[in-house]
């Protein structure tokens, strides 16, 4: 890491040899000087922040967006930390059974992925609302279902029928 003294140092020298009175360095966002405290950065909104290992301090330029490009754009120190719940699921499904939001992070590609959500899916029979309509096991009548008869996933044998919810011994055609 550079420090911010020393490229202040080498500019203002050579400025300073060519008969200039004052020297203020303007460097790139993505270049991180090193400093003990935010005067160190020259002012125009930069601060001295570091990273939460403790690690070095450096100058940022404080941006209220936090974006993929592997910056701290922030000045949190943290890099590409977006910290925002995300749902790509229809309408009217976020937060109903089974569906609820994930979190937006970065990938290695520079976007942004969301990640542990919950989309709607196929109803089964399992007590849940899988397709996330409000409704768990709509698609199955536990009643008549002789796959599904009384609750889910219990069968009835192939002499079986379902009937009202119980295995009852099919009855012969005369």
């Amino acid at each position: 890491m550079k420090t911010f003294e020393s490229q202040l140092r080498a500019w203002c020298g050579l400025l300073l040899v060519a008969g200039a009175v004052g020297c203020t360095v303007n460097f790139p966002d993505d270049v991180p000087y090193t400093c003990t405290e935010t005067a160190d950065c020259g002012g125009d909104g930069y601060v001295c922040t570091s990273l939460p290992d403790n690690g070095p301090r450096y100058c940022c330029l404080p941006d209220p967006t936090e974006v993929c490009n592997g910056l701290d754009d922030d000045c949190d120190g943290l890099v590409d930390n977006l910290e925002t719940a995300c749902y790509t699921g229809p309408e009217g499904t976020l937060d109903v059974g089974l569906c609820h939001a994930g979190e937006s992070i970065c990938t290695r590609e520079a976007s942004i992925a969301c990640v542990g959500q919950v989309l709607p899916g196929t109803e089964i029979c399992n007590g849940l609302d899988d397709d996330c309509d409000g409704t768990a096991d709509e698609d199955f009548d536990l009643k008549t279902d002789p796959g599904h008869c009384g609750a889910c996933n219990n069968d009835c044998s192939f002499l079986q029928d379902c009937v009202n919810g119980e295995c009852v011994r099919r009855q012969e055609l005369d």
